[in-house]
């Protein structure tokens, strides 16, 4: 199957694919191309910058990501901050990242600690981990949503 590029995107339009339901046929599947190729590239990112190559920690990181995103959309929607765009810190225990991610309790629970012991991460009372979410990480993911939401403009044009 030969991949869709940003070129053959442009060039293309529902009409030259053929009718409205297979415009949006082609639509969707440009769409999930692109998601995809950001999710990959991020999560191999992810991996090898923050993670050292270790794709457990790097699913690890995911979780805390996500929590972290999840916080922060909550406190924007309910007017808990001034509406700013700064991500904040994922806070996680080993039983939530096993859940989220499902990797084994005691495996999550050793790479927290060595996670915390390399200082990716802190280990907050008894129970939390927090994980400081890195800008240029989250300003990275952003522009590639970014291009995703100007590819579903573009081809919605058409």
């Amino acid at each position: 199957m030969k991949a869709l590029n940003h070129q053959t995107l442009n060039e293309a339009s529902p009409t030259a694919v053929g009718g409205s339901s297979r415009a949006h046929a082609f639509k969707e599947l440009a769409l999930l191309q692109a998601f995809s190729n950001v999710m990959l590239t991020s999560i191999n990112t992810v991996s090898n910058r923050w993670a050292g190559g270790d794709f457990v920690s790097a699913t690890i990181f995911c979780a805390f990501f996500l929590a972290a995103t999840s916080d922060s959309t909550r406190s924007i929607l309910y007017g808990a901050t001034s509406g700013s765009s700064t991500m904040q810190d994922g806070l996680l225990s080993v039983s939530s990242i096993s859940q989220m991610t499902g990797i084994p309790r005691e495996t999550v629970r050793r790479k927290c600690v060595e996670l915390a012991e390399n200082g990716k991460i802190s280990r907050e009372g008894s129970r939390l981990y927090r994980c400081i979410i890195p800008d240029d990480m989250t300003a990275d993911l952003a522009s590639k949503i970014d291009s995703i939401i100007q590819l579903n403009e573009r081809l919605t044009q058409h």
